[in-house]
């Protein structure tokens, strides 16, 4: 993924329109060796594919799963999304996408610190 379109998911993430693998509980932290019960709910794909498939994700490295919240099929009843399709970055696009999302943060609460 590129800088700009890193910078549109970190846009994207702060307005709310993209759920991803952060917003679930701690206790469910993922390893790539066993994706957490949310993970799989939430991203119903992963729980469908078969071991040559799951493989093939964890052969990419994946760092943070998401998707944008209008893709969702439906919610459960926790409230979690649940999603027949997924997206994910690869570390060092997650680390960039971080960087970029402080900063906008930084930026409106600059911004907003302006106006008072």
């Amino acid at each position: 993924m590129n800088k700009k379109e890193l910078k549109k998911l970190a846009k994207d993430i702060y307005d709310g329109l993209v759920f991803t693998d952060r917003h679930l509980a701690a206790s469910d932290e993922y390893t790539l060796e066993d994706f957490g019960r949310d993970m799989l709910i939430v991203f119903r794909p992963l729980s469908m594919f078969n071991d040559r498939q799951l493989q093939d994700i964890k052969d990419n490295k994946p760092s943070m799963f998401y998707e944008y919240i209008d893709k969702a099929s439906g919610f459960n009843d926790a409230g979690l999304p649940i999603f027949m399709s997924f997206q994910f970055l690869i570390k060092e696009e997650e680390e960039l996408l971080q960087k970029f999302y402080n900063e906008l943060k930084e930026n409106i609460k600059n911004a907003t610190d302006f106006i008072r």
